[in-house]
């Protein structure tokens, strides 16, 4: 019997490829950083105010919560008295919001209605178009009302549907 047959593996070379210049690694130029800071800031020049309005208008649900809070207690006072209460300490109710974002008012007060304001306080100030939130309450009737910086109604605006 004859021994098998060889088999002879091809000789391995060894081969070092040198990098190219498209694959050689290079850091960022300064023009490409700049380029790339300057996008950013034009992103940030366009989203930033439309983002600072949505979170204006997220604070502004501090008041609305607010002002329903105080209409309830005055029903509640309003239920073992003959009159509303005509003024926030016979509520017994603070004159801020809980985040001291707007001042509570209670503007008027009589047997058949209130005026109950919410005015904007701080960096909610920059809410120019609902600085003054109003619950009035007249003949059992419920109305909201809201204002601008200049005074102009803005009720459809400022309270959600």
């Amino acid at each position: 019997m004859s021994p098998p047959p060889r088999i002879h593996a091809p000789a391995a070379r060894a081969h070092r490829r040198q990098p190219s210049r498209l694959t050689a690694h290079r850091g960022l130029t300064l023009i490409e950083l700049l380029v790339a800071l300057l996008l950013v800031g034009v992103l940030l020049s366009i989203a930033l105010p439309s983002y600072r309005q949505h979170v204006l208008k997220a604070f502004r649900a501090e008041a609305i919560q607010a002002l329903s809070q105080l209409q309830v207690t005055q029903e509640r006072f309003r239920s073992r008295h003959p009159r509303y209460a005509s003024t926030l300490e016979e509520l017994s109710a603070p004159s801020l919001t809980p985040q001291a974002r707007y001042r509570l008012q209670l503007v008027e007060a009589s047997a058949s209605g209130f005026i109950l304001e919410a005015l904007a306080l701080g960096d909610q100030v920059k809410d120019r178009h609902c600085q003054r939130l109003r619950l009035r309450l007249e003949q059992g009737e419920s109305r909201r009302q809201a204002f601008d910086a200049e005074g102009n109604d803005r009720s459809d605006h400022c309270w959600p549907v």
